[in-house]
């Protein structure tokens, strides 16, 4: 495992990322199985209903909509769980970067890697500054990850 100051920021910047929304997207798991099990569907669904036009990809818009027009304890279930698995998927990757992993890089170069195709169809549909944003990120995740698994096995490969 490289020391924290051997390594390169951008994969600390990474890392930072990958703790952060794995962290903020388990308290929102959290807080969706309270709403679900404490049969407050309505008033999520009100709240959701509000922020609907902040949403960046239209299949989450079309989620979200699904969500306010469905909501009941078995849909907050799927999605509390859903989120629970988004999240903890997402630290695994920040844990696998941050410890050295050999496969970490690649688990984030596949994962993210499924998410450019949706993103370019979504981009081409309706354009908009966010969606071509979160492309081009997802993008430069995806070749410096590479890149840096590259370098990482061919250093490995020479001792």
């Amino acid at each position: 495992m490289a020391a924290r100051s051997e390594r390169p920021s951008g994969l600390r910047i990474i890392i930072a990322y990958k703790y952060i929304k794995g962290g903020a997207t388990l308290v929102l798991a959290i807080l969706v199985w309270i709403v679900a099990l404490g049969g407050s569907g309505a008033a999520l669904a009100e709240m959701v209903s509000r922020h609907l036009h902040h949403l960046a990809h239209p299949w989450a818009y079309r989620l979200g909509d699904a969500i306010v027009r469905a909501l009941s304890g078995h849909y907050l279930m799927i999605a509390a769980t859903v989120l629970s698995a988004d999240g903890t998927f997402t630290l695994l990757e920040g844990w696998a970067l941050h410890h050295g992993a050999w496969w970490g890089p690649w688990l984030v170069v596949a994962s993210t890697s499924l998410l450019l195709p949706p993103e370019i169809v979504a981009l081409a549909r309706h354009a908009s500054a966010v969606r071509g944003a979160v492309l081009v990120i997802n993008g430069i995740i995806v070749v410096y990850l590479a890149r840096h698994a590259r370098r990482h096995a061919k250093n490995e490969g020479a001792r």
